[in-house]
């Protein structure tokens, strides 16, 4: 009886031993593909890191970029700001002249009036001026007699 217990034992041993070999030559391909997929991963991140590097450095450059943009547009922003403050004044003086231009045009109008009036006015004197010669020249002639 102990016998066979012991060969019962013996065969439950060595089957289990074999069962255990099964799980550790398992273990051995799951580790070897543990240690391939390690690698995989450490190559991957080796190349995310070199991309994560490279976008890291684009970028730093872009915002470089981008700065020297934004200060840029801020000078044409005052520059703009400036020429039409100018602008502004630059009418406010063109509707000034525009006013003197008015009153100067309105005093051009009323000087020719006037020079029209002295010009008839000179040539009524001129006319009447040959006509008091004309009595002088007769009044001579009437005094020579």
């Amino acid at each position: 009886a102990l016998q066979g217990r012991y060969d019962e034992l013996k065969n439950t041993s060595a089957s289990e031993i074999e069962r255990l070999k099964g799980h550790i030559h398992e273990s051995a391909h799951v580790k070897q593909r543990l240690a391939s997929d390690a690698a995989d991963l450490a190559v991957a991140n080796s190349s995310l890191q070199s991309r994560y590097d490279d976008l890291k450095s684009t970028s730093s450059r872009e915002i470089e970029v981008l700065k020297e943009r934004i200060r840029r547009i801020s000078e044409a922003n005052v520059d703009r700001r400036t020429l039409e403050s100018q602008v502004t004044d630059l009418k406010n003086t063109n509707a000034v002249l525009d006013d003197k231009l008015s009153a100067s045009t309105a005093d051009v109008e009323m000087l020719r009036g006037q020079l029209e009036r002295t010009r008839r006015d000179a040539a009524a004197s001129r006319s009447e001026l040959t006509n008091l010669k004309s009595i002088h020249a007769t009044a001579r002639e009437i005094f020579a007699e």
